[in-house]
C-alpha cells in the first residue's frame, strides 16, 4: 500500500513539474520545428523518375528461330552456350562501374539555366543550385577537411572527362566526387525472381530527370548489348573484312574471263583453248572461295542477331509533376516531435536525477 501511495505521489509530481514548466518543452518544440522549416525550405528539390523493363535473358526460342532460318539458307551455325549472357543480377555491377558512370555525365540534359540543352557535368560546374546545407555542413562539422584540401594541390583539376576508349581512365578528385554523387542519384534494382529490372533517376528538374532515367535505360541496353555481342561482333567484322576482299578478286576474275572471251570468240589454237581454261579455273576456284566466305558472312549476322538481348519496357518514362524531395510537412513536424522529445529530456533528467541524489 506504501509503495502504491509513494508511486502515486511520483507520478504527481511528475504532472505537476510538467504542468509549471510546460513552456519550456513547448520553446524546445518551437525552435526544433523552426530549423525544421528552414531545412526544409534550403533543401534543394528532387524530382523521381522510375522505369522498368525486362531483359530477355533466355534467347533459346530466338536461337532456334535463327537456326532455323539459317538451315534453309544451307547455312549451320553452331551450338551457343548458355552463359553467353550477362544475367540481370549483374547488372547494378554495370550501373556502378565508373564508365557508366561516367558515360552518365556526359549525358545532354535540358535546365531551367539556359535555352540549350547543356551536358549534366557542365550543369554541375555552372548551373547546378548550391546546397546550402551541404555547405553547412562542410564549414561546420566538415570545417577541418575543408581546411586540409585547401593545402593540398590537385594537379589534374584541370583535367576534363577522360575518353571512355582510353587506356586508363583519369579524373580529377572532383570529377571524382561528381560520379560518386550521381551514383547516389541514378540507382538499378532487379528482382532476382522475375528478372525485372528497375531503374529511379532523383534530379533538381523534372525533365533533367527523365532524361537521366532514359540515358541511363539506354546506356544499359546498349552496355549490356555490346558485352554479349562483343565476340560474335569481332568475328562479324573480320568476316566482313575478307568478304570484301575475295569480293574484289572475284570481280576481277570474272572481269578477266569475260574481256578474254570477248576477245577471241573464234577459238582455234590449243594456246587459247589453255588460256581459257586456266582463266575458266581462277574464275571457278575465286567464285567458289567468294561463295562459302558470303555463307560465313550470313553466319556471323545471324550469330551476331541471335546474340543481341532484347528488352521489354513494362513502366515507361514519365516526367514527373511534383516534387519527391524534401517533403517539407513531414520534415516540420519530424523536427517538431524531436523537439518536443528534447524538451521533455532537459525538463526531465534534471529533476530525475535530484530525485535519485536525495
Amino acid at each position: 500500500m506504501n509503495q502504491e501511495s509513494k508511486d502515486i505521489i511520483n507520478i504527481k509530481e511528475i504532472v505537476d513539474h510538467l504542468k509549471l514548466n510546460w513552456k519550456k518543452v513547448l520553446i524546445c518544440a518551437a525552435i526544433a520545428g523552426s530549423i525544421g522549416v528552414v531545412v526544409s525550405l534550403l533543401t534543394p528539390s528532387q524530382y523521381s523518375v522510375t522505369t522498368t523493363m525486362l531483359a530477355d535473358s533466355e534467347s533459346g526460342s530466338a536461337s532456334n528461330r535463327v537456326s532455323g532460318l539459317a538451315s534453309l539458307a544451307g547455312i549451320k551455325l553452331g551450338a551457343q552456350s548458355a552463359e553467353d549472357g550477362i544475367p540481370p543480377t549483374l547488372y547494378p555491377s554495370i550501373v556502378n562501374s565508373v564508365p557508366f558512370r561516367s558515360g552518365l555525365m556526359s549525358t545532354k540534359v535540358n535546365t531551367k539555366k539556359v535555352p540549350n540543352k547543356v551536358s549534366y557535368i557542365d550543369y554541375l560546374d555552372q548551373y547546378s543550385d548550391v546546397n546550402y546545407i551541404s555547405l553547412i555542413m562542410k564549414y561546420t562539422i566538415g570545417l577541418p577537411s575543408t581546411i586540409r584540401k585547401s593545402f593540398t594541390k590537385d594537379a589534374s583539376d584541370t583535367i576534363r572527362m577522360s575518353n571512355q576508349n582510353a587506356e586508363y581512365l583519369r579524373f580529377s578528385k572532383v570529377q571524382l566526387e561528381q560520379i560518386n554523387a550521381i551514383g547516389e542519384q541514378v540507382s538499378l534494382t532487379v528482382d532476382e525472381t522475375n528478372g525485372i529490372v528497375t531503374i529511379t533517376a532523383n534530379m533538381p528538374e523534372p525533365l533533367m530527370a527523365a532524361q537521366m532515367a532514359k540515358s541511363a535505360q539506354e546506356l544499359l541496353k546498349e552496355l549490356i548489348t555490346k558485352y554479349k555481342t562483343q565476340k560474335a561482333q569481332e568475328e562479324l567484322n573480320y568476316t566482313q573484312e575478307l568478304f570484301e576482299e575475295k569480293e574484289e578478286i572475284f570481280y576481277a576474275k570474272q572481269k578477266e574471263l569475260s574481256l578474254y572471251r570477248d576477245r577471241n570468240i573464234n577459238l582455234s589454237s590449243s594456246l587459247a583453248q589453255s588460256e581459257l581454261q586456266r582463266l575458266e579455273t581462277q574464275y571457278d576456284l575465286a567464285f567458289s572461295v567468294y561463295d562459302e566466305i558470303a555463307k560465313q558472312l550470313e553466319t556471323a549476322k545471324l550469330n551476331v542477331k541471335e546474340k543481341t538481348p532484347s528488352f521489354t519496357i513494362i513502366q515507361p518514362i514519365v516526367v514527373p509533376v511534383q516534387r519527391s524531395k524534401p517533403q517539407r510537412a513531414k520534415l516540420v513536424v519530424m523536427y517538431t516531435i524531436i523537439g518536443i522529445f528534447l524538451g521533455l529530456g532537459i525538463l526531465f533528467i534534471p529533476y530525475w536525477y535530484r530525485s535519485l541524489m536525495k
